[in-house]
């Protein structure tokens, strides 16, 4: 059939323009008649052959007649007025091109009749979108004794089915999920199957139809880390090596699981029907070497031969070798070699406090409570179950108890953690806790970042500890990206202002008229005495990752206390009984909390009323400690006076030591508790580990160019393991070429981060680095 060709010449920009939305190429995204100046649920086709020189298409549902005489009467264009002739299918809302339109085949009607009469049922449907509209469904058919069929359909302008895909696009299944850019890696699997089944995970999974990765399917993996699931087969093992091949260059890193135990033609899901979860999942993937091209391999001519000016044989190269163990040795003489590892952070080894104690042995209440979230943890990670303690602890004394400087004992806490490390388990532990505790009303989970949200959550919790995975990205990310709207970037002052209380101080003003539920509805636009303590995980790379140089500057980054993982500890099977936590535990947190008096009216009214609670302030033990104390102060402001750069940074030691000290003593005795020396010490050891970890950290990691980024990519790659050939660096490091590679090498030789050095192996010597420091 000939298309009619449209009298308007219309100009995507024009259309754009009118509708008060966006040009991409010939396509249109705008406002939806009656929805919002915000809102994007139109789309509009521009295209010469259409009559009206255009088609609509509504992702919200509304009636496509009437987006056409929307945008009609937007273009300034007389209403619609249908014709006497029969309308044809190609000049009704079609919303991507179709395949049948192109090659002039008509579209068979959707009847898997013969199917089901075979014996076939169908037993999934896997839906293919893309920004929320259905282009088509893959459906899976099984049989008892026949090998499965996989037949697809896609709804036509009529709203029938018809069988066939009806478009040539093939985007990766799950690509909505995808885009909306979570963190954590990619799995790429073999089927639809195996990504739901990984997806149920709560892990990013996609696939590509008929198992054909297009051009379209690899683009959307464009700079995500992507870990290939590898069937156990011949086939299976082609096509992820053909997969690899097709990211190279395009995704940020790639590797190929071969998971254990896997029967022949074995998959993911055969995997997880033996019995294994999503932590072992994950440990199995992210073990798994990065991929890397033969193009990326260095060529025998970039390591000399033997004789050469940088062989084995020249004495201005030291030969290196690495035990099993991970200690470096001179391969000739025997010497172990030792890095200095300094950093920015050695500035606060002259500090008096906060280095002979170990902090993540706390004494009384908060070592049970630790202790108990170690037992009941597959993956035990001791200092991370110290912070989820501490954790439960502030959020207790929130609003009642104050520090012998009257500050509050609230924190804002960040574990930094790797995947699969046991960070999962503290965040969890803390709402069990609060629960047997006879508490739940002070946990919250912080799910919407924004001023607002943070607002409406200390409404309903005036005080308490919200738990919030992956903070790096969700929040400290929001308020920092350039793209962020004016709520997102307002949560800086809210946090700031939460953390900085004091007793007596006025209570907290809302910014907006948020409703809090135990106050029946009544508009609440003041908090007295709220108390706040965040307590998150986050990657390193992820944390450091959003942080801006503002956040350093206004003081907003030294307010989170930092906790390091330790190195990952064996799986263990904890008994259900370890789960349950013990009575004595939630019977001291009770204990803490102050008999209510007046219009408190119960112990619980310290922390729902929405009047002033009953404020203490705990005291020193004696007036050598509070001295000790001041004399702590005045040391951490005299370094800051003499490093003027890694002042912003230590600018909350003192405060930091003095609540977590508090919050040791009231572990110890109790609200009654008096702050001795040794709780000072415990405190000061935290706060300055965490400002260490603050320093060195940032200096790492905060880039403020792409290529500062890949120079610390590169540089703590080396530094992490020490000594690393010319090959394994470019085996780790994927998203910077040879020549950047090169440049930042010679820039770390110049600075002494690193020496060049030989690995002697059977048959030719690799030329590489070891770190000094």
């Amino acid at each position: 059939m000939m298309h009619k060709r449209s009298p308007l010449a219309l100009d995507a920009r024009q259309v754009a323009r009118a509708l008060g939305g966006r040009a991409y190429g010939n396509r249109v995204s705008a406002p939806g008649p009656g929805h919002s100046r915000r809102d994007k649920s139109l789309t509009v086709f521009v295209d010469p052959k259409e009559p009206d020189g255009f088609t609509v298409h509504s992702h919200a549902g509304d009636d496509w007649q009437m987006c056409r005489d929307y945008v009609r009467e937007r273009l300034g264009l007389p209403k619609w007025q249908p014709s006497t002739a029969p309308q044809a299918a190609s000049e009704r809302v079609i919303p991507f091109p179709r395949a049948e339109a192109q090659h002039g085949e008509k579209p068979t009607p959707f009847d898997d009749t013969w199917l089901r009469r075979d014996g076939y049922a169908c037993t999934a449907e896997y839906a293919y979108t893309v920004d929320g509209e259905l282009l088509y469904q893959l459906l899976r058919y099984e049989h008892p004794s026949k090998p499965k069929e996989v037949r697809p359909r896609h709804r036509g302008a009529d709203g029938r089915w018809y069988w066939k895909c009806g478009t040539e696009r093939r985007p990766l299944y799950r690509r909505d999920y995808l885009a909306r850019r979570t963190p954590g890696p990619v799995f790429a699997t073999e089927g639809e199957k195996d990504a739901d089944r990984v997806a149920a995970l709560g892990l990013r999974a996609v696939t590509a139809a008929f198992g054909t990765w297009t051009e379209e399917a690899v683009q959307d993996l464009e700079g995500e880390d992507c870990l290939i699931l590898e069937d156990n087969d011949e086939a299976g093992r082609k096509k992820a090596q053909d997969l690899a091949a097709l990211l190279h260059g395009v995704a940020r890193s790639t590797r190929i699981v071969r998971l254990p135990g896997l029967p022949e033609k074995g998959d993911v899901s055969d995997y997880l029907d033996a019995g294994h979860d999503r932590e072992q999942l994950l440990e199995v993937a992210l073990a798994a070497p990065l991929w890397i091209s033969d193009a990326d391999e260095p060529s025998p001519a970039a390591d000399p031969e033997p004789g050469s000016e940088h062989s084995a044989e020249d004495p201005a190269l030291r030969q290196v070798a690495k035990d099993q163990d991970g200690t470096i040795r001179d391969a000739e003489t025997g010497e172990i070699l030792t890095p200095t590892n300094e950093g920015p952070g050695d500035v606060l080894n002259s500090l008096s406090l906060g280095h002979d104690v170990g902090w993540t042995y706390p004494t009384g209440l908060l070592g049970e409570m630790a202790d108990w979230i170690l037992a009941s943890s597959r993956r035990p990670n001791r200092p991370l179950a110290v912070a989820a303690a501490v954790a439960v602890l502030s959020g207790v004394c929130g609003r009642h108890l104050y520090g012998p400087t009257g500050t509050a004992l609230n924190l804002y806490i960040v574990m930094l953690a790797d995947t699969a490390v046991g960070k999962n388990r503290p965040l969890s532990a803390v709402g069990e806790i609060l629960d047997a505790a006879g508490l739940g009303i002070l946990h919250a989970t912080a799910k919407g970042f924004s001023a607002s949200a943070i607002e409406q959550m200390m409404a309903d919790h005036p005080c308490c500890v919200a738990t919030a995975d992956e903070i790096g990205a969700n929040l400290l990310g929001r308020m920092s990206h350039k793209n962020g709207n004016p709520h997102e970037h307002a949560m800086r002052g809210v946090f700031l202002e939460l953390w900085s209380r004091e007793q007596g101080q006025s209570a907290f003003q809302l910014t907006r008229r948020a409703k809090a539920a135990e106050v029946k509805d009544k508009a609440v636009q003041a908090i007295p005495s709220p108390s706040l303590t965040l307590f998150g995980a986050s990657t390193t790379e992820a944390f450091y990752s959003a942080v801006t140089v503002g956040s350093v500057r206004d003081g907003f980054l030294n307010r989170f206390l930092l906790v390091e993982a330790a190195p990952r500890a064996k799986a263990q099977e904890a008994p259900a009984s370890a789960r349950v936590v013990p009575d004595h535990i939630g019977q001291a947190l009770w204990d803490i909390i102050p008999e209510g008096e007046g219009n408190l009216q119960t112990k619980l009214g310290n922390y729902q009323l929405m009047i002033k609670p009953c404020e203490d302030r705990l005291d020193w033990q004696s007036e050598a400690v509070r001295q000790r104390a001041l004399d702590f102060e005045e040391e951490i402001l005299a370094l800051g006076d003499a490093n003027k750069d890694c002042a912003p940074l230590m600018g909350r030691i003192f405060e930091y030591s003095v609540r977590l000290a508090s919050l040791h003593a009231v572990s110890r005795e109790g609200r009654a508790a008096k702050v001795t020396l040794s709780d000072l010490e415990w405190g000061a050891a935290w706060a300055v580990s965490s400002a260490r970890v603050l320093l060195n950290g940032a200096t790492r990691n905060m880039a403020g160019s792409d290529y500062e980024a890949k120079f610390n990519a590169v540089r703590n790659t080396i530094q992490a393991a020490g000594m690393l050939t010319r090959l394994e660096l470019a085996r780790k490091i994927r998203n910077v070429s040879a020549r950047e590679r090169d440049d930042i090498i010679r820039h770390l030789l110049d600075g002494n981060w690193i020496e060049e050095i030989v690995v002697p192996s059977p048959g030719r010597h690799a030329h590489g680095w070891r770190w000094i420091g």
